[in-house]
């Protein structure tokens, strides 16, 4: 009989052996799903749209998905969390519409808090009008928006809009790079304003 320690050896030994195969067969498989990604393309989910969206193609719904969470998110807000819903719009505008929406924003959140206003925007027909290329659309909206002050409803106003969406894809944090949907153009009638103007 062989001493104890080299019996614990031993199994160490062939535990450490049946080990290598399943390892290599892990990393094999890991390996190929790297390169099926790095093949197909990246892909990033939208939470706020039906799908997914692919690197070199936007589908109808997901843009149709996307743009009518957008317009909700911009135009559905209380006096206060209208800063709130602005920061959400911000983060999927493409970088050339940030510095405009932001002076636009700190007027209208001034204007909003000053008049003690809310809104509520249900959107009625969404409809992709245009694919000027696979990786953009352009989006029209029809909706209905409603305007209160001080807790009162002073108004219920049609709003049109133009949403123009397109794949971003950035390098920033995976080798591969992420995509995401960014909005490239968002033209409104009629603009938010206390009055109504």
């Amino acid at each position: 009989m062989l001493p104890r320690p080299l019996v614990d050896l031993w199994s160490a030994y062939v535990r450490d052996l049946a080990a290598i195969p399943l390892l290599s067969l892990a990393v094999v498989g890991l390996a190929g799903v790297l390169v099926y990604q790095a093949w197909r393309g990246p892909v990033a989910y939208v939470s706020c749209g039906p799908g997914m969206v692919r690197a070199d193609v936007i589908e109808d719904d997901v843009a149709l998905g996307f743009a009518e969470w957008l317009l909700e998110q911009r135009y559905t807000f209380t006096y206060a969390t209208v800063k709130t819903m602005q920061a959400r719009v911000r983060r999927v505008l493409h970088p050339a519409l940030t510095k405009p929406f932001e002076a636009q924003a700190d007027r209208e959140a001034r204007e909003v808090r000053d008049a003690k206003m809310s809104a509520q925007l249900t959107v009625s027909e969404a409809v992709v009008t245009d694919h000027p290329t696979p990786t953009s659309v352009v989006v029209q909206l029809q909706a209905r928006r409603t305007v209160s002050l001080g807790g009162q409803e002073v108004r219920t106003e049609p709003l049109q809009a133009t949403i123009t969406l397109r794949v971003w894809r950035t390098y920033t944090r995976l080798p591969l790079g992420e995509v995401a949907l960014v909005v490239t153009g968002l033209r409104t009638s009629p603009a938010l304003t206390v009055t109504g103007d």
